[in-house]
């Protein structure tokens, strides 16, 4: 049973490159309440549906602005009108990986955190997204507990 609700509690394992399937769809940007005043506004950009709709889930059922990308191109706007508090991005996206995002991300004049998350951990590209703006990086599969605790140490609660 404990084993049930851990992997309930997890996601990941699926790898970070994009996997062409032959079939292309439009890039999404779904807003739940992304302009709410009732906590750290989470934009959280992945390519996977599976993994994003998770994350969706658990924001929702935590009571949090939350909006979900599937496309990292497709947020620059959403990302420079300073509307985002946190970044969840996946570190592989085949649009704007992660260490791109960063690099977009430094020119803008109010920088949101920015939590990135892979599925092949090296200590040596943990330390250059650090280095590069990245309040974490944590490695799928990962409990949602992780990821709640690295946002709220990332905006200082």
């Amino acid at each position: 049973m404990e084993e049930d609700m851990m992997e309930e509690d997890m996601i990941g394992g699926k790898q970070d490159e994009p996997i062409d399937s032959g079939v292309t769809e439009p890039p999404r940007i779904r807003v739940g309440a992304i302009q709410s005043q009732r906590g750290p506004r989470i934009l959280v950009i992945a390519d996977d549906p599976d993994f994003g709709d998770w994350l969706l889930d658990e924001f929702r059922h935590a009571d949090s602005a939350v909006a979900l990308a599937t496309s990292g191109k497709d947020v620059l706007d959403l990302l420079r009108s300073g509307l985002v508090d946190v970044v969840i991005s996946e570190m592989g996206l085949h649009d704007l990986p992660g260490m791109d995002l960063l690099r977009e991300l430094q020119s803008m004049p109010k920088m949101p955190k920015v939590i990135l998350t892979t599925c092949h951990h090296s200590d040596f590209l943990e330390s250059r997204a650090i280095e590069n703006g990245a309040s974490a990086v944590l490695c799928k599969p990962f409990r949602i507990e992780q990821l709640f605790a690295s946002i709220a140490h990332a905006l200082g609660n």
